[in-house]
């Protein structure tokens, strides 16, 4: 009798200890999965905010090329609007 007391203290000294790891190894993953979230928005934070510059660097370059040459871009869109009657009018 005294046997079985004891290889069931021990399994259940066992099943705590395995509960125990369980909840380190769920602690673990839920912050990996954090972390990854973590990383994820900062990759994307720092995509948009490159997106931006280089829109606002072709803003820039565009006006730039606007005032420099106005009589280039008004005969641009004058041949773009040409196009444009030339495709919709048939």
């Amino acid at each position: 009798m005294a046997e079985k007391n004891k290889s069931s203290d021990d399994l259940n000294n066992e099943m705590d200890a395995l509960r125990d790891d369980l909840k380190k190894v769920q602690k673990d993953l839920r912050e990996l999965g954090q972390t990854i979230v973590d990383v994820g928005r900062d990759s994307a934070r720092a995509a948009g905010e490159n997106a931006r510059q280089q829109w606002d660097s072709g803003a820039e370059q565009f006006q730039q090329y606007v005032q420099d040459r106005p009589l280039h871009v008004v005969l641009g869109a004058f041949l773009a609007g040409l196009v444009a009657g030339m495709i919709f009018r048939r």
